[in-house]
C-alpha cells in the first residue's frame, strides 16, 4: 500500500485520484487532530484488546450526525424509516459505536487470514472517484467529501505535511480500508443463489392463489359472554387484579389553574430605524434573496452503458478536457462532435441559465465555482455519464428592496424583543421579585380560568401546569407573538375511585375479556380442524363466516389495497406458502383462519422474463444478509469491552 502510493508521487500523469482536501469539521474538529489522536487519546471500545479510539469515535458520531440532518432535510418524518430500512440507528452514538466494532472486527479477520492487497489492485481501486465515494468517504464526513474530484498525488503529499499528518497513518487508514472491502468481496464471491430459491420466489410474487378464510367477529363472541350473568365478587376481583397488574381504574392527576395572556402592544415595544435597516443588512443575503445566481454553460456528456464502463468514458474525458484546456474556444466544436446528451449538443453544449439544486450536485457545483466566462471544469462523474463544463456567462443574484421587507422586519423583531422582555418580568413575577398584580395589569383582557386538565393534554399551557410544583405557584411559556403567566389553583392527586363507582366500566371490561379468551380458544381448535376440514362446514360449527376471495398475486397492489380495506388479513395470507398451509390472523378485535387452497401453475416464459430480475433481488438481500451474519457471528465470539463513562458523556 505504501509502496502504490509514493510510486504515485513520481508519475506525471497523476492519474491516480487519492483524496479530497480535508477541511475541519465544525470550525474545531478536524481530520488531522484526529489522525492523531487516534495514537495518544482514550479508548471508547476493546475489541479483543484492539482499542478504537475516542476520537475516531467522536468523529463518526458528527459525520453520521451531519448524514441525518441532510436526510431529514430532505425526507422530513421519512428520513428514520429509510435509516430503518438500511438497518442504521437514527442515534449518530449507536451507529458510530457500532460501525467502528463492526469495522475493527474484519480488519482483525483480514489480518488473521494474512491478507493482503496487490500494488495493481491499490493502484485500480485509487485511480477510480466512484470506488473513492462509494468505499473510502467514511474516513471524511460526507458533507466535505467531493467524490468527484479527486486529488493528484503531488497535491495530497503538500496537503500532508503542510498538516504535519505522516504518510504512513493516512496510509493506514486507507490500507484498513481495502482490506476489509476485500474480506468482504471474498464472502461475496462464495454468495451462490440456486434456481430452485429463485423460482420460490417468483412463486411467491407473481403466482396467483386462492384462499380460503374464516371471519370470527369478536361482536357476536361479546354479545354471547354478556348473555351470562356476573355476580359482584367476579366483578370486584376482576378489578382488584386489573389494578394490581397495570393501575387500570386508577384516576390520574388532575390540575386546574388560572392563565393571563399578554401581547406585543401591552408591552409597548418598538424598534428604532437604525436597528430594522442594520438586520437588513445583516440578514440580507439569507433571508431576502428575490432570486438566486444563475448560470449558463455549455455540457459534453460522455455516457456510460453495459458496453462502456464509467472508467473507460472518465479516461476518454479526460483526453477531451486536455485538448480543451489548450484550446478553450473549440469547446462549442467539441460538444458537437462528442456530446452524447441529444438535447443540447446540436447548440454546442449550449444550456438555459439555470440556479442551484436544479441539476446533479456534482454538476451544480462544478458549474457554480467556474470563476470566470470560459473557464472549463475537471471531469465531472454524474449520474448520466462523464462530463466536462464551460462557463458562458453568470448572472448575480438579486435582493428585496429593504422597504418591501421593513414591515416584515419590524414585526420580527418586535417579537424577538416582546419575548425576552415578557420572559424576565414573567421569571420575577414566579420568582417573587415582581408583584403579580403588576404584571396583570398589561395582560390581555381579564384572566381565564384553566378547567381540571391530566397530564396526557400535550399542550403548551398544560406542561407549564404540570411543571408547576405546589398550588398557588406560578410558571410562564410564551406561544408564537403571545405571552402567557399560568398559576395553579387545583391539584389532584392520582387516587383509586371506588369499585361501585365504576361498575358498569369493569363489567364491560371483564365481558370483553371474556369474550376475548373464548374467541382464543375458538380460533385455536378451528385451526387445528381447517388442517383437513371443510371450510363450510367449520363455518356452520363455529358460527363463522366464510370468505372465498379472488385469486391474489403479491404483485397485484390494487387486489391487495382492496382486501386489506375489506379488514382481510392480507399479511398472513401471504405468509402461507403451500397449498393446504394454514395460519392465523387477527385484525382489530376479530380473529381469522386462513387456509391457502390452490397455486396457479408454473408459467415457464414468465419466469423466463423474469428470472434475471428475481435473481437480482435475491442476491441483494443475500449479500446484505451475509455480511451482517458474518459481523453477528464474529461479535459472539469476541470479547468487546465498552468504556461506559465516556459514552455517557458524549450524550
Amino acid at each position: 500500500m505504501i509502496i502504490a502510493i509514493r510510486k504515485s508521487f513520481k508519475s506525471n500523469t497523476y492519474k491516480i485520484f487519492l483524496w479530497l482536501v480535508i477541511l475541519a469539521l465544525a470550525g474545531v474538529f478536524s481530520i488531522p487532530q484526529l489522525i492523531r489522536d487516534m495514537r495518544t487519546s482514550d479508548w471508547i471500545a476493546q475489541i479483543n484488546g484492539s482499542k478504537v479510539s475516542y476520537a475516531e469515535f467522536i468523529f463518526r458520531a458528527r459525520s453520521q450526525e451531519a448524514r441525518i440532518q441532510m436526510l431529514r432535510q430532505q425526507y422530513g418524518q421519512l428520513a428514520d424509516m429509510l435509516l430503518q430500512s438500511l438497518g442504521a440507528s437514527a442515534d449518530p452514538r449507536v451507529f458510530a459505536l457500532e460501525s467502528l466494532v463492526r469495522d475493527e472486527l474484519l480488519i482483525q479477520v483480514a489480518q488473521s487470514m494474512k491478507l493482503r492487497v496487490s500494488l495493481a489492485f491499490v493502484t485500480e481501486k485509487l485511480a477510480s472517484p466512484l470506488f473513492i465515494q462509494q468505499e473510502l468517504s467514511d474516513l471524511v464526513p460526507m458533507f466535505v467529501l467531493d467524490p468527484y474530484h479527486g486529488i493528484n498525488a503531488q497535491a495530497l503529499r503538500a496537503y500532508l505535511q503542510r498538516m504535519r499528518i505522516s504518510m504512513s497513518d493516512f496510509e493506514q487508514k486507507v490500507d484498513q480500508v481495502l482490506e476489509r472491502r476485500t474480506l468482504l468481496d471474498i464472502l461475496d464471491g462464495a454468495l451462490y443463489v440456486p434456481e430452485f430459491v429463485v423460482k420460490e420466489r417468483y412463486q411467491e410474487e407473481y403466482l396467483a392463489k386462492n384462499y380460503s378464510l374464516l371471519h370470527f367477529n369478536f361482536g357476536n363472541y361479546r354479545t354471547k359472554a354478556q348473555q351470562s350473568p356476573v355476580i359482584d365478587e367476579q366483578l370486584k376481583e376482576f378489578f382488584e387484579q386489573r389494578n394490581n397488574v397495570s393501575k387500570q381504574y386508577w384516576m390520574p392527576e388532575q390540575r386546574a389553574g388560572k392563565v393571563w395572556e399578554f401581547g406585543m402592544d401591552s408591552h409597548g415595544v418598538a424598534v428604532d430605524d437604525d436597528i430594522i435597516t442594520s438586520y437588513y443588512h445583516e440578514h440580507k443575503k439569507n433571508e431576502f434573496l428575490e432570486e438566486g445566481p444563475q448560470v449558463q454553460v455549455r455540457r459534453i456528456l460522455l455516457k456510460a452503458d453495459h458496453d462502456t464502463s464509467m472508467q473507460a468514458v472518465y479516461e476518454q474525458a479526460q483526453k477531451l478536457r486536455a485538448e480543451l484546456i489548450n484550446s478553450p474556444a473549440a469547446f462549442a466544436e467539441k460538444a458537437r462532435e462528442f456530446s452524447q446528451d441529444e438535447a443540447t449538443a446540436q447548440q454546442g453544449g449550449l444550456m438555459p441559465l439555470f440556479s442551484r439544486g436544479t441539476h446533479h450536485k456534482a454538476f451544480d457545483r462544478a458549474a457554480f465555482l467556474l470563476q470566470n466566462d470560459g473557464d472549463i471544469s475537471e471531469v465531472i462523474v454524474t449520474d448520466a455519464g462523464a462530463e466536462i463544463i464551460q462557463r458562458v456567462s453568470k448572472k448575480a443574484a438579486t435582493y428585496k428592496s429593504l422597504k418591501s421587507v421593513y414591515k416584515d422586519i419590524e414585526k420580527t423583531l418586535k417579537l424577538k424583543k416582546f419575548k425576552e422582555q415578557f420572559a424576565q418580568e414573567a421569571q420575577k413575577a414566579v420568582s417573587g421579585e415582581l408583584s403579580v398584580d403588576q404584571l396583570a395589569k398589561k395582560a390581555i383582557g381579564s384572566v381565564r380560568n384553566i378547567a381540571l386538565v391530566s397530564r396526557d393534554d400535550a399542550s403548551a399551557q398544560n406542561k407549564t401546569l404540570f411543571r408547576i410544583k405546589q398550588q398557588g405557584d406560578y410558571g410562564f411559556y410564551v406561544d408564537g407573538d403571545k405571552g402567557y403567566l399560568v398559576q395553579l389553583v387545583t391539584l389532584n392527586k392520582p387516587y383509586l375511585p371506588s369499585f361501585e363507582s365504576l361498575k358498569d366500566t369493569v363489567s364491560q371490561d371483564y365481558y370483553q375479556e371474556k369474550a376475548m379468551e373464548s374467541l382464543q380458544q375458538d380460533l385455536a381448535r378451528a385451526k387445528e380442524l381447517a388442517k383437513t376440514g371443510d371450510f363450510a362446514q367449520l363455518a356452520k360449527q363455529f358460527g363463522a363466516s366464510l370468505k372465498t376471495p379472488a385469486a391474489l398475486k403479491k404483485s397485484d397492489a390494487e387486489g391487495i389495497a382492496r382486501l386489506q380495506k375489506e379488514g382481510l388479513p392480507v399479511d398472513a395470507m401471504f405468509s402461507i406458502t403451500v397449498p393446504g398451509g394454514v395460519g392465523e390472523a387477527k385484525v382489530d378485535l376479530d380473529g381469522f383462519i386462513v387456509r391457502l387452497e390452490t397455486i396457479a401453475p408454473f408459467d415457464d416464459d414468465e419466469f423466463a422474463q423474469e428470472k434475471d430480475k428475481l435473481k437480482k433481488q435475491l442476491q441483494s438481500e443475500y449479500k446484505r444478509l451475509l455480511g451482517a451474519g458474518f459481523v453477528a457471528s464474529l461479535s459472539r465470539n469476541a470479547t468487546i469491552k465498552v468504556n461506559e463513562s465516556l459514552l455517557t458523556a458524549t450524550r
